[in-house]
């Protein structure tokens, strides 16, 4: 098992090794095995450029999963707009933390096989970001940012 973040920026270091111990109890909640996830952040050009090449949408997006799960063992190389990110936390007058922390869980829940492509789905999606935000380690919610 590992997570992998590339192009994180400096100030999320402390926060993400916290992230692995988070996940590893989501999976065990969902009845699975952490794997291997790629974390990778981006511009918003350049996600945009992987939604159109991958998934032949033509719109910005905060996060792309790509699904390796095998089994019960999940894994995903995740593409990240840091932009997005920022933007939505701003938006939705949410702490930068707390949206940082949904689209790490986002892709994980993805990987457990939770999609978002319909309106049920994404109040499910919603639903299980919400409920594992609140039980979220006590750590995650005192680094600082």
């Amino acid at each position: 098992m590992a997570l992998i973040f590339d192009s994180l920026p400096d100030f999320w270091a402390q926060r993400s090794k916290h992230w692995a111990i988070w996940l590893q109890e989501v999976a065990a909640s969902e009845g699975k095995r952490l794997g291997d996830f790629n974390y990778r952040f981006h511009t918003d050009d350049e996600l945009l450029a992987l939604n159109r090449r991958f998934l032949d949408h033509d719109t910005y997006t905060d996060i792309i999963t790509f699904d390796r799960t095998r089994g019960s063992r999940i894994s995903a190389d995740v593409a990240v707009s840091w932009e997005r990110v920022v933007d939505n936390a701003s938006r939705l007058n949410t702490d930068l933390g707390d949206e940082i922390d949904r689209v790490v869980l986002h892709a994980a829940l993805h990987a457990c096989g939770y999609a978002d492509k319909s309106p049920e789905e994404e109040i499910k999606m919603r639903a299980l970001e919400n409920h594992y935000l609140a039980v979220r380690p006590l750590v995650l919610l005192h680094v600082e940012q």
